[in-house]
C-alpha cells in the first residue's frame, strides 16, 4: 500500500467520526524516513496543543531513563530502594519500565491528599500486590517514581531535566509540563465534577494533585513536535538495525 493510499484511509476514518460527531476534529502525520505529512481535520488546527496524558511516559520519561542508562547514570538493574525509602525498594527500573513492579495502578481517591509532597509520600508507602515480575499491571505510580529517579540522578526538578536533554536538542520547543499561553490554542478535554471544564491544565487527577508536573502524565505537545519525536526514533532505530 503506497503512503497516499495509507492516508486516504486514514483520513476516511477520521472524517467519518467527525461526520458522527464522535470527536470535533483530528489532527494525524505520518511520519516515514522520506519526510513527514500533516493532516488537520474538522475543527483541528495547525500549532494546536494537547494534553499527552499517558503518552508523557514515552515521550517524555522512558526518553530521559534511556539517555541516563546510555551516560551510565541508571541501570536497569538499579532498585527503588538505592533511591528513596519506599515501600517497593525492591523494585527494579526494569520492573518499573515494563510495568511488572507489582504495584497497583494508582492511588486511591488521589483527592484525599492536600499537596503535591502527600501525594509522593503516599506512592512511597504503596505496597507491590505482588512479588516483582510475577504479573503486569499498567501503573501510573512506576512512572511517578521513574520521574522521581530522574530527579533524584539528575539533581534538576523533572521540566527542567526534559526540557534540556530530551526536547531542546529534538528541537521540540513546543513540547513541556505547565505551558502557558492563550487558552483557545489548547484543546478542551473534559468536564469533570472536581474541576468543571479542564483546559489548558493536565486532566490526569494524579498528575494534577502532584502540581502538574509528574512522570506519567503532565506534557503538553503539538503535532509538529510529536513528528519530530518519532522521527528521532524512527531514524535511530533504522541506525540501530544496520549495525
Amino acid at each position: 500500500m503506497t503512503t497516499a493510499e495509507i492516508e486516504e484511509k486514514i483520513t476516511g476514518i477520521f472524517e467519518e467520526a467527525i461526520r458522527q460527531k464522535t470527536v470535533n476534529g483530528v489532527s494525524y502525520a505520518l511520519v516515514d524516513q522520506g519526510g513527514v505529512s500533516r493532516h488537520y481535520l474538522g475543527q483541528a488546527e495547525p500549532g494546536q496543543f494537547y494534553d499527552l496524558a499517558s503518552l508523557t511516559k514515552v515521550v517524555g520519561t522512558a526518553s530521559g531513563i534511556f539517555k541516563e542508562m546510555a551516560a551510565g547514570k541508571i541501570s536497569l538493574k538499579d532498585r527503588v530502594g538505592d533511591f528513596f525509602p519506599a515501600a517497593c525498594s525492591a523494585v527494579t527500573v526494569k520492573d518499573l519500565l515494563l510495568h511488572t513492579s507489582g504495584l497497583p495502578a494508582d492511588l486511591d481517591d488521589v483527592w484525599q491528599y492536600q499537596s503535591p509532597g502527600e501525594v509522593w509520600e503516599a506512592v512511597l508507602a504503596t505496597k507491590p500486590l505482588f512479588l516483582p515480575g510475577q504479573e503486569s499491571i499498567y501503573s501510573d505510580l512506576n512512572f511517578i517514581i521513574l520521574g522521581k529517579i530522574l530527579e533524584q540522578v539528575s539533581g534538576q526538578d523533572l521540566s527542567s531535566f526534559l526540557r534540556e536533554e530530551i526536547f531542546a536538542p529534538l528541537g521540540m520547543r513546543e513540547t513541556g509540563f505547565l505551558l502557558k499561553g492563550k487558552r483557545d490554542n489548547f484543546v478542551k478535554t473534559e468536564i469533570t465534577k472536581e474541576r468543571g471544564q479542564v483546559w489548558g491544565n493536565v486532566h490526569d487527577e494524579t498528575a494534577w494533585q502532584m502540581g502538574g508536573l509528574a512522570g506519567h502524565a503532565g506534557l503538553f505537545s503539538t503535532l509538529d513536535d510529536l513528528a519530530r519525536f518519532s522521527s528521532f526514533y524512527l531514524t535511530t532505530a533504522s541506525v540501530a538495525s544496520c549495525r
